[in-house]
């Protein structure tokens, strides 16, 4: 018997061939691609939001303090107006180049845009950018008294200014009276060194006591502000309506101001790429060019009526 083996080859494929290779890579590629493309326009989406947030929240909160200023401007307690204060024995000195004392200049309201008037507290001022001074009674009566600090005391007749003592009743609100805090707030913007980055910050100095003596005390208040501007409204015939808006008044136009239009540039303290800002903004009389640069900006306005300057203006 003559045995037979028979052999049957079987053909086994294994791995991809070349075109499926090609075809598999370029579907990954395009599904990186597309992925990527996703988290870059996340990313970039993120970004863009939150320089609004952020100029949107430095934005509001500047508003808040310039409102309440102009607002608040010329209110003395229960004085109608600064020359009512009764100062006597109390002295205030000159910091910054500003006098302290509430009727040097007679006005509680100080504009200028040249930072050497302010005794070289002001180091790196954007050139052209208002300089504000405010002097005022904090609206909201203080409960309790610190010493040394300076306070408006009275009633709805007549007021004193006092640094606070505990051993002098005079110092102190009797039956009937109130006392509010002094205030003077100097605002003005300045270039901020970041990272060798000019940023645009609006700082406030305010009146502070330092080892028993006033001084005006630096503050950062909040980046990117590349401008503010106010354009008071002036009354000239006293009828309480203004008429006229000027943002670099004089000391006796601001006794007369009735009104204010303030306006608020917020700038983005990164630059975006993607974006180019060639708009033109409008601050009252002041326009300020986005330069087709990266950053992007963001502008405010709001309208306030300075009430105690009126008041004062109809009674005088």
């Amino acid at each position: 018997m003559t045995l037979q083996h028979h052999y049957q080859r079987h053909s086994h494929q294994s791995g991809l061939t070349l075109i499926e290779l090609m075809i598999s890579v370029t579907l990954g590629l395009m599904l990186i691609s597309a992925v990527m493309g996703i988290l870059l326009s996340s990313n970039q989406n993120f970004a863009q939001d939150d320089q609004l947030a952020r100029m949107q929240e430095n934005g509001r909160f500047i508003m808040h303090r310039l409102d309440e200023e102009a607002t608040m401007a010329g209110y003395w307690g229960g004085a109608t107006y600064v020359g009512a204060v009764d100062k006597t024995g109390v002295v205030f000195p000159t910091k910054c180049g500003v006098s302290l004392d509430p009727a040097i200049p007679a006005t509680s309201i100080i504009v200028d845009t040249n930072p050497a008037t302010f005794g070289g507290c002001i180091l790196n001022h954007k050139a052209g950018t208002p300089i504000y001074v405010v002097k005022r009674a904090r609206g909201t009566p203080e409960t309790t008294q610190v010493a040394g600090e300076p306070y408006i005391i009275g009633n709805n007749y007549d007021a004193r200014l006092r640094y606070y003592n505990s051993g002098d009743a005079i110092t102190a609100p009797a039956a009937g009276e109130e006392a509010r805090k002094y205030q003077v707030n100097m605002y003005y913007i300045r270039d901020r060194n970041a990272e060798n980055k000019l940023i645009p910050t609006l700082y406030i100095r305010r009146l502070e006591i330092v080892g028993g003596a006033p001084e005006l005390v630096e503050y950062e208040a909040a980046e990117g502000i590349e401008n503010i501007e106010i354009d008071f409204g002036i009354d000239i015939n006293k009828d309480g309506v203004a008429d006229y808006f000027n943002s670099r008044p004089a000391a006796a136009e601001l006794q007369t101001a009735v009104g204010a239009r303030i306006y608020i540039l917020a700038r983005a303290t990164q630059e975006d790429i993607n974006h180019k800002d060639e708009k033109i903004y409008t601050l009252g009389n002041t326009q300020v060019n986005g330069n087709a640069d990266k950053f992007r900006r963001r502008l405010f306005t709001k309208s306030v009526v300075m009430r105690n300057t009126a008041y004062m203006l109809q009674l005088n």
